[in-house]
């Protein structure tokens, strides 16, 4: 702590902050003018236009200097994000989202789009370990599509068309273009879902926003889906995708990353060897997308679809749910080649050559239900995978494996099943609100179907954690200010899941992670939090155990 108030890191601290006080003051200016009365462009008998913008800027300061036994050898492929960051500044970051509906009679328009601006990965950073740095280039220095993912950009979100209507006397609707369509009843643990199977995730919202419902981590894709009511308490569901979209990882190097390899950043991988000619390494190959084995990447092959039924029981006050998905994996599995031949390059010795791939051809079925218990809301959903890829450590052998027919992963039947529970409760003597959201989630390995000796022998056959968000609430404290003190917990109490290496958000077996933090609003216009994350567990299994911090944010919406 006593780096933090240095003067030396408060200087740096202060430049770091300077160019976000000034894009920040810039974006409040403009909007206070231009979107001061945005909430509703135009409120027509026929024709509505409502677009709103939301301005938010955060700061997040790591509490604790490096864990030897999390930067040692032993992790010389899973410590740069830890390398990068001492104690101090780690995020400084502005957000801007806007989003616009136009809603014309039964017919409308939806599109959002988001950009950020992070300073601190635009600037040089505290990696001194040029022999474990993974990347090609200055080791102090995040690498180039890192610095793209988290320090700059803009995207897409929502953009689509929707309408509702009539087929018959049966009601119908449907939306077309990019959007979330999810199912089933996951609350916190999105990828142990059915909904996995239907979108990708933003896993760095997932662990660097601890307690993030479900339905804010899925990212909306290009697709077509519909709905008919068949009768009051019958309804069929289908979607079918035109685009697919990998899930977004914490980039290599990122203060959240715990693998130098993987995804947006990732580089080489590093086998700990000397030579000569420099170290031996790895390189990187193009990404090998579904049902492709050549490197060619991106193109939907249009195999992402799914249908539903829902249904309510009015006997038991229950509903239901049935539903069949096939997808083409949206998160990465990485495989290897050793060369025969290794090469002297500029980067050392150079032995082999590492892919991601996205294993295809995936099948779920699934159901659900939802009720109410007393006061309690309760839902649950079970479904089982059909040709899933494992965890594991697969290496191509020359034997014409691919990412195709013949996969150098493990592949297996398994079983998730997620059960949760929501309660609004009033007032106490130490609360007048509060709202508890409550889930615990089951990972099982039915069976090996394929390459079973690719399997990674360190992970079980099953996995089960817990995940909960308890928010007592304070009203009119002050005059227009209520206060909420979110206080969250995510833990895996037994098993590291055979499907899934951040299982539960963080994947440690018998560790997981704890928050709490204050959230204030000023006449429900301006909101202001501040937070403390702890990840808890042994450094054999909890890889995030040394990078505590401390988030700060304010944001509003005009």
């Amino acid at each position: 702590m006593e780096k933090m108030v240095s003067s030396a890191s408060s200087k740096l601290i202060q430049w770091r902050l300077w160019p976000v006080y000034t894009i920040l003051s810039s974006i409040i200016s403009i909007l206070i003018v231009v979107c001061a009365n945005a909430f509703q462009l135009y409120d027509g008998p026929d024709l509505k236009v409502k677009w709103d913008t939301t301005v938010k800027y955060s700061a997040g300061f790591r509490m604790d200097d490096q864990d030897d036994d999390l930067v040692g050898s032993a992790n010389i492929n899973a410590d740069d994000g830890d390398r990068n960051f001492d104690s101090g500044l780690i995020s400084n970051r502005l957000d801007v989202f806007s989003e616009m509906d136009i809603l014309y009679q039964n017919f409308g328009f939806r599109i959002s789009g988001a950009g950020w601006v992070d300073t601190v990965y635009l600037d040089d950073n505290d990696n001194d370990s040029p022999g474990t740095f993974n990347g090609t280039g200055e080791n102090d220095e995040f690498t180039d599509d890192t610095e793209q993912l988290h320090g700059k950009n803009v995207e897409l979100l929502d953009a689509f068309v929707f309408g509702r209507g009539k087929l018959g006397n049966m009601p119908v609707s449907f939306r077309l273009g990019r959007h979330t369509m999810i199912w089933g009843e996951t609350l916190f643990m999105a990828k142990n879902g059915i909904a996995h199977g239907q979108a990708p995730l933003d896993a760095v919202k997932a662990q660097t926003v601890p307690g993030t419902q479900a339905k804010e981590l899925f990212m909306p894709t290009g697709q077509l889906s519909g709905q008919i009511q068949l009768n009051p308490n019958l309804s069929l569901n289908a979607y079918w995708q035109y685009e697919w979209r990998r899930s977004r990882m914490c980039s290599a190097g990122s203060y959240c990353s715990d693998a130098d390899m993987i995804d947006a950043g990732g580089e080489r991988i590093l086998p700990g060897m000397d030579t000569p000619f420099g170290p031996a390494y790895l390189d990187r190959g193009d990404d090998l997308g579904a049902g492709n084995s050549t490197g060619e990447f991106g193109e939907s092959n249009f195999e992402n679809y799914g249908v539903g039924i829902r249904f309510r029981s009015e006997k038991i006050d229950t509903d239901f749910g049935v539903y069949y998905v096939h997808f083409n994996e949206n998160m990465p599995y990485w495989i290897y080649t050793v060369e025969e031949t290794p090469s002297v390059t500029a980067d050392g010795f150079k032995v082999g050559e590492y892919f991601l791939a996205f294993p295809e051809d995936i099948h779920m079925i699934g159901m659900s239900f939802g009720t109410q218990i007393g006061d309690v809301n309760v839902s649950g959903e079970i479904s089982g995978r059909i040709n899933a890829p494992l965890v594991g450590t697969s290496a191509f052998d020359g034997t014409g494996k691919n990412n195709d027919d013949n996969p150098a992963y493990a592949q297996g039947n398994t079983l998730h099943a997620n059960l949760s529970a929501i309660y609004f409760m009033g007032g106490t003597a130490l609360w007048e609100g509060a709202n508890l959201f409550a889930e615990a989630g089951y990972t099982d390995l039915l069976e090996i179907t394929d390459n079973d000796e690719a399997v990674d022998d360190s992970r079980d056959d099953w996995a089960l954690g817990f995940r909960m968000l308890f928010e007592p609430s304070y009203y009119q404290v002050l005059p227009g200010v209520d206060i909420t003190v979110p206080l969250g917990l995510g833990y895996n109490v037994a098993g590291k899941s055979p499907t899934d290496l951040k299982f539960n958000a963080n994947g440690a077996d018998r560790g997981g992670d704890f928050s709490v933090g204050v959230d204030l609003t000023y006449f429900n216009v301006w909101k202001f939090g501040i937070k403390y994350t702890n990840y808890f567990g042994g450094s054999t299994t909890q890889t995030l155990a040394d990078r505590d911090f401390i988030s700060i944010s304010v944001k509003r919406t005009f």
